[in-house]
């Protein structure tokens, strides 16, 4: 509409093209259809089908030359380029279904392979807390990473977990050049050479923000790390998600 200015009479070929372009398409589908089914008077119905095709393929083809620089080169370019992004994408579609389908007749056993769960934790915060309990229930081993700049911080994270998290393991990790993803992946790599049948279960507290504007402040370091870690092999990335849904407790009043 704004290409053309609104004008109808340069507007009309383009739609002419484009109808007169599926009836053509039908019409061949149809002829395909009887040649293929055979049915009960298909000799009659290939007949029409088949002038139909032609009659509105010829039209096609006039409407195309004779409007072509009137903007009916738009949809000669457009429409195979469409089409050939749609047929890219059922290709896709159905070679991911090939690979992803289960064959019949197969019975899958259960796992004989030891779970090993890691909680990577930024912070020590309720969601970290709710991925811990959650990878409890999940496998005997449960280990809370906590990668740090600063020892005396790493110490204090330690301590607070380990008093208010009883039995639960705590590795910290310090990282000079205050990387965060880099030093994580390398504690996993040298902790799975050294059991390498175990499978790693790495568990990501998530805070969903109450805001849409604020889901951009959050995540962001956990986001590298699943990224990072997401088709590595035995190595298995599962989102926590931890909504706030009332405030925090207030701190308790001191006495005077």
């Amino acid at each position: 509409m704004v290409a053309f200015n609104g004008r109808v009479e340069l507007l009309i070929p383009l739609y002419a093209i484009g109808v007169f372009t599926a009836f053509t398409l039908s019409q061949s589908g149809m002829v395909r259809h009887w040649l293929t089914e055979r049915g009960p008077g298909w000799r009659r119905s290939i007949f029409f089908n088949s002038i139909g095709a032609v009659a509105t393929g010829v039209v096609t083809v006039v409407f195309a030359v004779a409007k072509f620089a009137q903007g009916a080169w738009i949809v000669l370019i457009l429409v195979p380029v469409l089409v050939g992004a749609m047929v890219w994408i059922g290709r896709q579609y159905r070679q991911e279904a090939r690979s992803l389908t289960v064959r019949s007749r197969i019975v899958i056993p259960p796992p004989s392979r030891q779970q090993h769960v890691v909680v990577a934790a930024p912070a020590f915060s309720r969601a970290v807390v709710q991925a811990i309990r959650i990878g409890q229930t999940m496998g005997k081993k449960v280990e809370v990473v906590h990668v740090t700049a600063d020892r005396s911080e790493g110490e204090e994270f330690l301590d607070r977990v380990q008093e208010q998290v009883p039995g639960t393991e705590v590795v910290v990790v310090e990282s000079p050049y205050r990387t965060l993803v880099n030093p994580f992946i390398h504690y996993l790599e040298s902790r799975q050479a050294e059991d390498p049948d175990e499978v790693t279960i790495v568990l990501l507290p998530v805070y969903l923000a109450r805001h849409w504007w604020q889901r951009m402040l959050y995540n962001q370091n956990t986001k590298r790390i699943g990224d990072a870690l997401v088709g590595r092999k035995d190595v298995v990335v599962l989102d926590v998600p931890y909504r706030l849904e009332e405030d925090p407790e207030p701190a308790p009043a001191k006495r005077p």
